[in-house]
């Protein structure tokens, strides 16, 4: 894909930036590609195309918002139980 606007552009790098951290195996299984496109995704010699790289950020948002729920809710047990 290439960026045909400054969103496209935005959404690319936060692509590149966020999947730095998962690793290709896992991407590759979950996105029902080869992990060596996941590492050119990776290395930005390849971008994926605008449904793949949605997907991944919305299944990055997910799991942080899930995250970020848990923690409330530990802390919210912490606290009760203090």
């Amino acid at each position: 894909m290439k960026p045909k606007s400054p969103r496209d552009q935005e959404m690319i790098e936060r692509f590149q930036r966020e999947i730095q951290r998962i690793p290709s195996r896992i991407l590759a299984e979950r996105f029902g590609t080869s992990r060596p496109t996941v590492d050119r995704w990776k290395a930005g010699r390849n971008i994926p195309t605008r449904s793949v790289l949605e997907s991944v950020l919305r299944i990055l948002d997910e799991t942080k918002s899930k995250r970020a729920f848990a923690k409330l809710e530990r802390e919210i047990k912490r606290r009760k139980s203090s």
